[in-house]
């Protein structure tokens, strides 16, 4: 049985039957049979190969999109960092346990990153449950707002308190809101600016989150004066 020139089995064809010998019928029968054979085994190992190459794209790209949350946390642990030196400098233990708070919220979301990663080969389905989607926003909003400070930029949060709560997955938009908002103070990070955080409740019952930010040039351009 050969494969593009390569031969990868034998077909082996015994006669039986007593002083009957096979054909030239037989022999073209068997060449055709073996030549499907090949053909269905490279298909296989075409599909298997193809499997693989895809496993191996999936966790190249989980790999980075783990990467790029757990940069997004240690940038904000380092906020949470500065202001626990800050109360302990000045012996303020509510800045200390704000700053520790911090931490220790980051650190978890590091955590399930992280064990995320270990369980590729069974990956995470969505957890839904009853959320606050606006407590998360707010979350996010503490958790990367020393970070932002920092580096010059401000928020503009308006929540809209028609909002209950709503079945979602809270971890994933988490870190989804999480990675838009920690996309936004790298692009705002060189000069400042203003970073707008938006929910609402729409007619069809449905939410909508958004996200936008200005840079301090575009402010300057939109306020000539």
């Amino acid at each position: 049985m050969l494969s593009r020139d390569d031969l990868i089995g034998v077909l082996m064809a015994i006669n039986q039957i007593k002083n009957n010998c096979f054909t030239i019928t037989h022999e073209h029968l068997l060449k055709l049979i073996a030549s499907l054979v090949a053909i269905h085994i490279d298909i296989l190992c075409l599909s298997e190969e193809n499997t693989s190459q895809t496993r191996l794209s999936d966790i190249g790209q989980s790999i980075a999109s783990s990467a790029h949350g757990l940069k997004n946390i240690l940038n904000n642990m380092d906020g949470g960092t500065y202001i626990v030196e800050r109360g302990v400098a000045v012996k303020n233990m509510e800045t200390v346990n704000k700053g520790w708070d911090i931490l220790k919220r980051n650190s978890q979301r590091m955590r399930e990153i992280v064990l995320d990663m270990l369980l590729f080969s069974r990956p995470r389905k969505p957890e839904y449950q009853p959320s606050d989607i606006n407590k998360i926003c707010w979350d996010i909003y503490e958790l990367v707002r020393e970070n932002a400070t920092n580096r010059m930029i401000g928020f503009e949060l308006d929540f809209d308190d028609r909002l209950k709560l709503v079945c979602i997955d809270p971890k994933g938009i988490y870190r989804c809101v999480l990675n838009l908002v920690s996309n936004a103070i790298d692009a705002c990070s060189k000069s400042g600016g203003v970073i707008k955080i938006f929910t609402k409740c729409l007619e069809n019952k449905g939410l909508q989150i958004k996200k936008s930010f200005q840079n301090i040039t575009e402010l300057l351009r939109s306020n000539p004066e």
